[in-house]
């Protein structure tokens, strides 16, 4: 009896004593695979084993030293991670929403992080990094490796977060967290532009996984994945379903708000109802001012205005003491008060934003309002301009920042083209509103600041009008023809054009029956009839300044209509055009492009007619071609073998100074029968030769004289007369008998020189000494005296 009453003792003895001893002991246990050498300092432990939660438990019951670990890295390591990686995501959604707010682009793509946040999540990932590195074997390993990949995910490094997940995937797939490693890696793989396997990746998640919360997620993503792709109608039902399956009512309310905004480009009359959805499923403060303004925003869109008036002064004056938030309150005031048509009280709004909120992103959007206006409403493009510049000027990160500096610099191009249609200075570009600077002062004066306003230069001045308010002209459907050379482009050949690229040099210059014009050779005599002179320079400036003017039309012209998308005010310069030229070739541009400007306004009517009238006016024509292909007719084939590619050959020879075999064409041309548009340009070309090359003074004036008493309302003849009237003063004073010439006579010759337009080489020295033709070659080139007919028969020189 007492010898069993012993072994009871002995045996609760040891049932006693042996946990007692055991729970004191540091003996750690580890599942470690039998091909691992054992003396490695932590090697990898079994994870199919160690992430089971029955294990654990039993190694840190059974064991101090498991106990230890277990207790040390959740406490030292994993915890501080977890509250740091907490407080990361709350600033990361709190600027998420801001940045939804802004643009809805913003959706399928991480937003730029505070270096607060980066810190964290750096932090995050280093602590993270040695429960892998010395605490396999615990319980938080794979909370550790996914809190790694998520923070790489939320700072934009998608490549190492892919590489972190991929990990996970092949190592932890016994993990809890499986399934939310496969969403974040599908989120990953889109982000990539490895569309389909991301796709299905969250697409087979939705099918497999029984937690809603995970399925929620994918569709929410699925309807990102969509949205990216403007699949509209496919991101509304996934951020349906995702809305649906979630029982979070902030995660709800975050998916309200973002399938408002979808609804906002897709379906506008819905976007309010989901926003007010949002307003009331949200504690978020953020959260909930962002969803009253847009609900404002949402009545808005449905004409609800006087509604959405009411909410947003509402709104102003709860969030008073929050500047941040009532500064977008005041700006939306303004547009809800333009939206109106109030804009006297809008801008006057415009202007208070900007004054009380200076340098900040809604000063900056309502500079770009007020631009927007002057533009599109007022048709002042001055004053546009003026606020264009200062969208930047104030707040460089606005979102209108790329499209004002865009039409800052389209604007400032269109005055200097304005000062050189209208031969006159560029104006002087203001630096500031007036209006706005008006009121600043007003409201100093009111609050007793001693203010002294400095007019700056420039004044607040009205641009040139140009029609209406725009009309949405599509720049593509309009073709550009100011670029595309006419395959008959012969009405404006002009030889020096050819060689303005090549390096200018001093050609020889005519000498003949008269002498070089030098200050050695020129004869003595009379003062030269200074008002003829004058005339002839003016005549030659003349010229050039109208050509500058047209090409400075259809500049204009172009940049309303691909740069601005201004139609009316295209079609404004266009008919202006019209009143000014008769030039065939201006006449049939200027038509066909103001047909497609009509058609882009929807006038087809009045389209259709300009197209006709180009095809009947201007048949030969590349603009005949396309208004015949814009109204479904058969293209004509515009013929050029004879004269276009003979014209090419004389354009490539001139390029290259072979002038003696640009001559050679040029007499097959001129053999043939001419037109009254060609024969001028053919012999305009001669004479230019052999002033240039020849330096033939005689044959010069010859073909010049014939463009001149045959075509004299041609352009050529306002080319040439400065030259041809010049040597006829000079051989008329060199017949006098006076010996003196007077020094103004010199100043006004050498005046003359430098104004030709003519020549593409060195101004100042059109008629050098030299003489490249002997004597009995200029007898078979036709002389002042020969007989002129219409079509001469021209003679090239005999060579050396």
């Amino acid at each position: 009896m007492s010898y069993h009453r012993l072994n009871i003792i002995i045996y609760m003895f040891c049932l006693i004593i042996i946990p007692v001893f055991s729970s004191c002991n540091f003996i750690y246990y580890k599942t470690i695979p039998e091909d691992v050498l054992s003396d490695e300092a932590d090697p990898e432990p079994i994870y199919n084993i160690t992430l089971n939660d029955d294990y654990q438990n039993f190694i840190s019951f059974m064991f101090m030293g498991n106990r230890s670990e277990s207790f040390g890295t959740f406490f030292n390591k994993f915890y501080t991670a977890e509250e740091d990686f907490d407080e990361a995501i709350k600033e990361y959604t709190a600027s998420t929403i801001a940045t939804y707010n802004r643009n809805l682009d913003s959706l399928n793509i991480t937003p730029p992080i505070t270096q607060t946040t980066k810190d964290k999540l750096t932090k995050v990932i280093e602590r993270c990094s040695k429960v892998i590195q010395f605490n396999k074997s615990t319980r938080f390993i794979d909370d550790a490796v996914l809190l790694i990949g998520k923070s790489y995910f939320y700072m934009a490094d998608y490549i190492p977060a892919e590489r972190k997940f991929s990990e996970f995937l092949s190592k932890l797939n016994r993990s809890e967290h499986t399934e939310e490693a496969l969403l974040y890696l599908g989120k990953i793989k889109i982000r990539l532009n490895k569309r389909e396997e991301g796709t299905k990746i969250l697409r087979d998640l939705m099918n497999t996984s029984r937690n809603n919360d995970i399925k929620s997620e994918a569709s929410e993503a699925l309807g990102i994945a969509e949205l990216s792709q403007k699949n509209y109608k496919e991101a509304v039902n996934f951020f349906i379903q995702s809305i649906e399956l979630t029982k979070d009512k902030e995660k709800k309310a975050v998916k309200q708000y973002l399938l408002a905004k979808i609804y906002t480009i897709y379906k506008p009359e819905l976007a309010y109802l989901e926003y007010q959805n949002a307003m009331n499923n949200t504690s978020d403060f953020d959260l909930e001012f962002y969803s009253r303004l847009n609900y404002a925003k949402g009545l808005n869109l449905i004409n609800r205005y006087g509604e959405a008036y009411t909410l947003l002064l509402d709104c102003r004056s709860d969030y008073r003491e929050y500047p941040e938030f009532k500064q977008l309150a005041d700006l939306e005031i303004a547009n809800t008060l333009y939206l109106q048509k109030k804009y006297d009280d809008a801008i006057n709004k415009y202007f208070m934003v900007i004054i009380d909120y200076p340098s900040t992103k809604v000063a900056a959007d309502s500079y770009y309002y007020l631009a927007r206006h002057y533009e599109q409403t007022e048709n002042n493009y001055l004053k546009a301009l003026v606020n264009y510049k200062k969208v930047n000027e104030t707040f460089t990160g606005s979102d209108y920042s790329r499209i004002s500096a865009y039409k800052s610099e389209a604007l400032n191009n269109y005055f200097d083209l304005l000062a050189k249609i209208n031969d006159t200075e560029k104006l002087v570009i203001p630096t500031f509103n007036k209006e706005l600077e008006d009121l600043k002062i007003k409201l100093d004066i009111e609050k007793g600041k001693d203010t002294k306003y400095k007019e700056e230069k420039g004044g607040d001045i009205k641009g040139k009008e140009g029609g209406g308010q725009g009309s949405g002209y599509s720049a593509k459907d309009t073709t550009d023809m100011s670029s595309e050379p006419d395959s008959l482009d012969l009405d404006n050949f002009n030889p020096e054009d050819i060689i303005q690229s090549k390096e200018k040099e001093k050609l020889p210059v005519l000498t003949d029956s008269v002498p070089a014009l030098t200050l050695d050779t020129i004869p003595p005599g009379p003062v030269i009839n200074e008002d003829s002179l004058k005339t002839a320079r003016e005549d030659s400036i003349k010229f050039a300044k109208e050509n500058e003017k047209f090409d400075s039309y259809f500049a204009i012209v172009e940049l309303f209509l691909y740069e601005l998308n201004r139609p009316d005010s295209a079609k404004f310069y266009l008919e202006e055009l019209l009143n000014l030229t008769n030039d065939e070739k201006l006449l049939a541009k200027a038509n066909y492009t103001l047909g497609n400007v009509y058609k882009n306004m929807n006038n087809q009517t009045k389209a259709n007619e300009l197209f006709n009238e180009v095809i009947e006016k201007y048949p030969n024509t590349i603009y005949a071609n396309e208004s015949r292909k814009t109204l479904g007719l058969p293209a004509f084939e515009i013929t050029s073998d004879s004269l276009e590619v003979k014209f090419n050959q004389v354009s490539r020879l001139i390029y290259e100074k072979n002038y003696p075999e640009a001559l050679d064409i040029l007499y097959e041309i001129n053999s043939e029968k001419l037109n009254s548009t060609l024969e001028p340009k053919v012999i305009y070309t001669i004479g230019w030769i052999f002033q240039n090359y020849y330096a033939n003074k005689d044959s010069t004036l010859h073909y010049y004289n014939l463009i001149i008493k045959n075509y004299p309302t041609s352009d050529y003849t306002r080319r040439v007369l400065p030259i041809t009237t010049y040597y006829a003063e000079l051989e008329k004073e060199q017949k006098k008998d006076s010996i003196t010439a007077s020094p103004d006579s010199l100043k006004i010759q050498d005046e003359l020189i430098s104004q030709d337009s003519l020549t593409a080489a060195d101004t100042t020295k059109i008629f050098p000494v030299e003489n490249n033709i002997k004597p009995e070659q200029e007898e078979n080139i036709p002389g002042e005296n020969q007989q002129e007919n219409e079509n001469p028969e021209i003679k090239k020189p005999e060579e050396d």
